[in-house]
């Protein structure tokens, strides 16, 4: 077996992680398990995450910066103090890992487009977005498929999709989906 995996990312079959220069990968997760070493001064909003398009993305210092206004960040306020690793998540996922079957990859682009149909912003609308621990299974299939399940649920209705996106994200920053 070739531990070797994309871009040179380098497979530890012990762990199931993927190392990949200064820090490890974890392809069930769809991110990487340690902060971006350069920190926030790359101005993203999660310091966990990985590019969504690998195939067409490139940001090759790392510092792309996130869609959501200076503004709505400072409605966010910081981040809370008794949070682990806390980041600003998005509620209805960016994308899925590519390891996901097409059933599990079709709750997030369904729930994306339920949110696109009452004018939320996947990126830059303030409701599809929460502070939310790294871990706690938020970025599992699971939180995929009950964001999908519970927006579906509510479509159409501009009013009860926002309580929605409120409740799934007193979730995430809470107990998560473990």
């Amino acid at each position: 077996l070739v531990p070797f995996r994309y871009q040179g990312q380098y497979e530890d079959v012990d762990t199931g992680l993927y190392y990949n220069r200064f820090r490890y990968y974890s392809p069930d997760m769809g991110m990487y398990i340690s902060s971006d070493p350069i920190g926030l001064a790359g101005n993203n909003p999660t310091l966990y995450g990985y590019v969504e398009d690998v195939n067409s993305y490139l940001d090759l210092f790392g510092l792309e910066k996130c869609a959501l206004s200076a503004s709505d960040m400072k409605k966010m306020g910081p981040a809370p103090k008794n949070m682990y690793n806390p980041h600003r998540h998005h509620i209805v996922r960016e994308h899925a890992p590519s390891n996901w079957s097409a059933d599990a990859r079709k709750w997030i682009t369904d729930s994306q487009d339920i949110i696109a149909e009452v004018g939320i912003d996947l990126n830059s609308s303030i409701e599809n977005f929460v502070w939310a621990s790294n871990g706690l299974g938020n970025h599992s299939k699971k939180a995929a498929k009950t964001v999908y399940d519970e927006l579906s649920k509510v479509r159409g209705n501009p009013e009860a999709i926002k309580e929605t996106l409120g409740s799934l994200g007193e979730i995430f920053s809470g107990t998560g989906f473990k």
